[in-house]
């Protein structure tokens, strides 16, 4: 993102710097880590060739917005925030390359993610060809800072691969997340046959049973 918007600014001017620059701090200070900024501001610098600290600087008087990272959700288990991550980087890849979207049909609604990424998620499936890196649809605006983070980070991570690499690496992160899916499913099922077999409820159980052998059959 940071990339592209080299080319909404006439960098040989002053005018143009500063306008150029207001717009990448302003989205990098959505950023959580603090070494994520410091890569970023130090990328703009050179980009503009101007000394670090003086983007520092301008960086500290940018109108500051509240952080948010891709991911701000809290969930009860540590093992379960494995999934939500890999769909973020999921997410991240298909909204900076429009390519590989057409892969997201195989993900169903029973995929464990939150609102935004829910949101985000709906939107590439319906607009397979809408390019997010210059304007954000009027549909995403709510999600803005997710959307803003999620390109910005696809950018750096995969930017310089080929088209064909990023397809393959969002196909393996399919194919990973939907594992991850049906492997909390299978907890979820696991413990409410649990339940039902201490409550003697056997037809409960037999109904929990034979879920868990298909979901079990489909993990193989």
């Amino acid at each position: 993102m940071i990339d592209t918007y080299q080319s909404h600014y006439d960098l040989s001017s002053a005018e143009g710097k500063k306008k150029y620059t207001s717009q990448c701090l302003t989205i990098i200070g959505l950023l959580v880590d603090e070494v994520e900024k410091d890569h970023y501001i130090r990328r703009v610098a050179e980009i503009v060739d101007v000394q670090y600290e003086t983007l520092i600087a301008k960086f500290r008087n940018v109108p500051s917005q509240k952080n948010s990272p891709l991911r701000h959700t809290t969930y009860e288990k540590k093992d379960e925030k494995a999934p939500f991550q890999t769909t973020d980087t999921l997410l991240s890849i298909a909204a900076f390359d429009p390519t590989v979207r057409g892969l997201l049909v195989e993900l169903g609604e029973d995929v464990l993610i939150d609102d935004e990424a829910k949101q985000l998620l709906e939107y590439l499936q319906k607009h397979p060809d809408v390019s997010l890196a210059d304007r954000l649809p009027q549909a995403l605006r709510k999600i803005e800072t997710y959307v803003k983070i999620a390109v910005l980070k696809a950018d750096e991570r995969y930017g310089a691969w080929s088209s064909l690499d990023r397809y393959d690496e969002t196909a393996r992160l399919i194919k990973l997340i939907q594992h991850e899916t049906k492997q909390q499913h299978k907890e979820k099922l696991t413990k409410q046959l649990q339940q039902a077999e201490n409550a003697h409820d056997d037809v409960a159980a037999e109904n929990i049973r034979n879920q868990l052998n298909i979901l079990i059959k489909e993990m193989k």
